[in-house]
């Protein structure tokens, strides 16, 4: 006979096997559904393990270029600028300037990243500028506009002078003519300035021009002796000063004959903050800046009367003597200006019966960035060819030197 003892014994036996048949089943299926989870599944499973990798580290942004929109430039002179590269890496930085007129120049920074640059234009007129700036991170580039004021070339005869139409005969084939020759076969100097003779602006004492034009175009003057003898403070200083704002946005360099050179001046001293700014340069041949002494003023006068030029009570007699208002004024011209003077010192007996027209001493000007002496006479010196004379200096290179408003180059002849 079974006791109830042993029943339940038995019972409680079966019930165990039973659920550690269970028991094993589960564990066995967990097993094989973790076997077919897709592996993304499994990775989600074990994202709440703290990782304990290295960050990727964030790349540095390339440098940048601080640079003005707009810079301005006189064609021919020196231009100067400057900028700034910022870099997020203190690693070596270079910088190459691009002018936009096929000239380069590359730079280094300074610590602080600040650049500066320079050229001369040969040509006038918009060129773009580009900076490009090259280091350890990357590239970067910028860009600005060189607004290049042209230049135009004014010329001045002096008293007594004229200018036939239709072709300025008198005028055109003088001073004119012999440096529009030397300016188109100089290579150094078109590398430097581009002057053509279209670029050439021609003073008339009348005002008046043989094509009916205000003569900004570059046409023949029409005035005569006569046309000359008016004053210089009330007349012809204020005519040249029309002419020149004429040509703006253009800066002009002057070159002027004898009294020509003497309206010059005294345009320029008269208003030096208008003239540095519309005048590069003034380059005066033989022209008595300093005035001329009371007897050799009468003498000339008294020459000319005879062939209805300007004679001793004329206007423009009394500001060429010596002392005159008009001498006084000219004499601080150029504080304002760059000035250029040339001196003929060759004896002309023939013209005047004196040994020369302007004495080499009234001819300079104080403050001048140059003064030369030639061995030409006064009338010569303007309507001659240039001669190469000691040093090689001619007159045609006195007035490169003008243009560029650089006395490098010009050595006296002593």
């Amino acid at each position: 006979m079974i006791t109830p003892v042993r029943t339940w014994l038995a019972a409680g036996a079966a019930v165990a096997i039973v659920v550690a048949l269970l028991a094993l089943a589960f564990s066995m299926r967990g097993e094989d559904d973790a076997a077919t989870l897709p592996m993304d599944t499994l990775d989600a499973g074990q994202a709440s393990e703290p990782d304990v990798s290295s960050p990727t580290p964030t790349p540095l942004p390339p440098p940048s270029v601080e640079l003005a929109d707009t810079f301005v430039a006189d064609q021919g002179l020196l231009f100067e600028g400057e900028g700034r590269v910022v870099s997020p890496d203190p690693g070596p930085l270079t910088v190459t300037v691009d002018f936009g007129d096929g000239a380069t120049e590359s730079l280094k920074p300074d610590p602080s990243g600040r650049f500066q640059f320079s050229h001369s234009y040969a040509r006038g007129g918009h060129h773009e500028l580009v900076v490009q700036a090259v280091g350890p991170t990357g590239a970067a580039k910028q860009a600005a506009t060189v607004d290049v004021a042209p230049r135009k070339v004014v010329f001045i005869q002096g008293m007594n002078s004229e200018s036939r139409c239709p072709g300025g005969d008198r005028f055109l084939d003088r001073a004119p003519a012999w440096l529009g020759e030397h300016f188109a076969t100089d290579e150094a100097l078109r590398a430097s300035l581009l002057v053509e003779p279209d670029d050439f602006v021609y003073f008339s004492y009348s005002g008046e021009y043989c094509d009916g034009s205000n003569g900004l175009s570059g046409a023949a003057p029409a005035y005569g002796w006569g046309d000359t003898c008016t004053s210089i403070d009330g007349g012809s200083a204020a005519r040249l000063k029309e002419l020149i704002d004429g040509l703006a946005p253009s800066r002009v360099t002057v070159v002027a004959h004898s009294m020509g050179g003497l309206v010059a001046a005294y345009l320029a001293g008269s208003d030096p903050g208008w003239a540095s700014e519309r005048i590069v340069s003034i380059a005066t041949v033989d022209s008595p800046l300093g005035g001329i002494d009371r007897a050799r003023a009468e003498i000339l006068a008294f020459y000319r009367m005879r062939r209805d030029g300007c004679g001793r009570s004329s206007a423009a007699m009394d500001d060429l003597r010596t002392g005159s208002e008009v001498t006084r004024v000219a004499a601080g011209a150029a504080k304002a200006v760059p000035f250029f003077t040339l001196d003929g010192d060759r004896k002309e007996p023939g013209a005047f019966g004196l040994a020369e027209a302007v004495p080499n001493g009234r001819t300079a000007i104080g403050g001048a960035m140059l003064h030369l002496r030639v061995n030409e006479a006064h009338s010569g010196i303007w309507t001659d060819p240039p001669v190469s004379h000691e040093g090689g200096v001619t007159k045609a290179t006195f007035v490169e030197c003008a243009l560029l408003a650089e006395p490098a180059g010009c050595t006296a002849p002593d």
